[in-house]
C-alpha cells in the first residue's frame, strides 16, 4: 500500500493514467547498511548483486474506510517517524492505493531477470521481524 498526498505530481498523473511501476532496492533495506553507512553490504546499489524488484501494474485507490485504517497503521507501525500518516495523512488530502500487478522485474544477480510469477509473488509470506 502506498500513500499520495493530493496536489503530488504523481498523483496528479495517476488520476489521469492509473498504470505505475513500483521500484525497490536492496540498498534501501537498514540491515544492508555497513556500519560505516555504505549501501548494499558494501557494494555498488547498482550492481546487479544489489537486489532490486520493479512491480508494474494498476494502482486501485482503497476505498473502504476499514481498508485505509488498516494502510495507516501498517505505514506506522513501520515507519514510526511519518506518524502523521496515521492521523488522517497529508494536511492537503491523499489517497491510498494498493497496486494489482500485472509484471514483476526481480533483478538479484548476473545474467538478467529471476524467473519470478506474478501468482508466486502474491502467495509468497512477508518475514516476520527478526526472521531472515
Amino acid at each position: 500500500m502506498l500513500y499520495l498526498p493530493t496536489p503530488d505530481p504523481t498523483a496528479v498523473d495517476i488520476d489521469a493514467d492509473p498504470h505505475a511501476t513500483l521500484s525497490f532496492s536492496e540498498a534501501a533495506l537498514a540491515d544492508r547498511v555497513t556500519p560505516s553507512g555504505q549501501l548494499c553490504g558494501a557494494k555498488d546499489p547498482e550492481d546487479p548483486t544489489c537486489a532490486r524488484l520493479h512491480i508494474e501494474g494498476v494502482l486501485k485507490p482503497l476505498t473502504s474506510t476499514t481498508a485505509q485504517a488498516a494502510a495507516a497503521a501498517t505505514m506506522c507501525a513501520r515507519h514510526p517517524k511519518a506518524t502523521w500518516l496515521c492521523h488522517g495523512g497529508a494536511h492537503t488530502g491523499g489517497k491510498w492505493f494498493t497496486i494489482e500487478p500485472s509484471a514483476l522485474f526481480f533483478l538479484d544477480f548476473y545474467g538478467g531477470a529471476a524467473d519470478l510469477t506474478i501468482k508466486d509473488y502474491l502467495a509468497a509470506s512477508p518475514l516476520t521481524e527478526g526472521a531472515k
